[in-house]
């Protein structure tokens, strides 16, 4: 069952059902790894959990720019960049991430957000 954590949009109004249905349902969402150094305007967002087939829960990040694309995430690393975000700013002060990559020590590539404006 879908659960809404944390939502936003940078204009304060609340989330609609056509916003939760393209940041949660909608199947064109690409993976934020395809956003790699892009800096992405926001224009709604949310962390949510759903189940997953084999009935484990997940957090997923969510975020849909002006343009309508949709860009998604379940990556804990990329998550918790957006709470430490959140930690410092409003939602309505989020207008924008930097998708950012680095490598670990294991030489795994791993995606984090930085605050863009």
């Amino acid at each position: 069952m879908l659960n809404i954590i944390k939502s936003g949009k940078p204009d304060g109004t609340e989330l609609t059902k056509q916003d939760l249905y393209y940041l949660t349902k909608a199947p064109n969402s690409q993976k934020m790894s395809f956003a790699d150094g892009s800096k992405l305007e926001i224009y709604a967002w949310c962390i949510y959990s759903d189940k997953t087939e084999d009935g484990d829960e997940r957090e997923i990040f969510a975020l849909r720019t002006p343009e309508g694309e949709v860009f998604a995430t379940n990556s804990p690393t990329f998550i918790r960049s957006m709470y430490d975000i959140l930690d410092v700013f409003d939602p309505t002060e989020i207008h924008a991430i930097l998708v950012c990559s680095a490598q670990s020590k294991a030489g795994r590539t791993f995606y984090t957000a930085v605050y863009a404006g």
